[in-house]
């Protein structure tokens, strides 16, 4: 039988109801506000209206065993998920305590090169050693963006829903390739808040982060019913919660 809507709801029901896992597990269906927080606890999105998934935890429940520890490294996932049955939309959310227009380092490391170029008598062997050290270099927030975007899609859910059939006695060789047509034909987007550039730094040296960001990845958007926006706090407050996640 294939997969469908009904049955991802049935899903996250069962991820819902802690009472189906250790008592070392966590909530994994918040508010907005406390899916927010970031690492030093400050609230992000001032919003306890608005109830999603924590994705983090669910991925976390998934991998614990019956006696309360892992049973494996978990893969990157986005802090939330909330899905519109109505729309048949599945929402990856990522909430980021950190101006859109920070500083790009990797501009910052190419600068440093080019005046060491210009500027001092370096040996060609050191040269060439620094243009590859450039080429392999990324920013730590776009890998990791990068990293949960995939993982996401990926290894997470794929790992809550084997879990998820372990647990009820449901043979996931048999279903898997069902439950991947079901994602791959779902609509989904992803969503990567930002605060605004004059909450966290005064700094006026703002390089590309933002349109790097988006140039590493619009290559989502190639693949099967996904969509990526990036986005601030503000605007994703104004905007997005409304048209998005308000069924009030």
């Amino acid at each position: 039988m294939s997969f469908n809507d009904n049955d991802f709801m049935n899903l996250l029901k069962y991820y819902k109801n802690m009472d189906n896992f250790h008592e070392k597990a966590k909530i994994t269906y918040d508010n907005l506000d406390n899916i927010s927080k970031s690492e030093n606890n400050n609230h992000f999105i001032e919003n306890n209206e608005i109830f999603m998934y924590n994705f983090d935890n669910i991925c976390f429940n998934a991998n614990l065993r019956e006696n309360g520890k892992p049973k494996r490294n978990l893969p990157a996932s986005t802090d939330a998920i909330y899905f519109n049955e109505e729309k048949s939309t599945l929402y990856f959310l990522e909430f980021k305590n950190l101006p859109l227009k920070s500083t790009d380092y990797k501009k910052e490391l190419e600068t440093i090169i080019n005046l060491l170029k210009s500027n001092y008598n370096i040996d060609e062997y050191i040269i060439n050693s620094l243009d590859n050290i450039y080429k392999r270099f990324e920013d730590e927030i776009i890998c990791k963006l990068k990293n949960k975007t995939n993982e996401s899609l990926f290894f997470s859910l794929p790992l809550i829903y084997e879990t998820y059939c372990e647990k009820l006695g449901m043979d996931y060789n048999q279903s898997q390739n069902d439950f991947i047509l079901w994602l791959l034909n779902l609509n989904k987007k992803f969503i990567f808040v930002f605060a605004e550039n004059n909450e966290i730094s005064p700094s006026n040296r703002h390089f590309s982060f933002e349109v790097r960001l988006k140039d590493k990845i619009k290559y989502f958007d190639n693949l099967p019913n996904i969509q990526t926006t990036i986005t601030t706090k503000n605007n994703f407050e104004n905007n997005f919660i409304h048209k998005h996640f308000d069924n009030s």
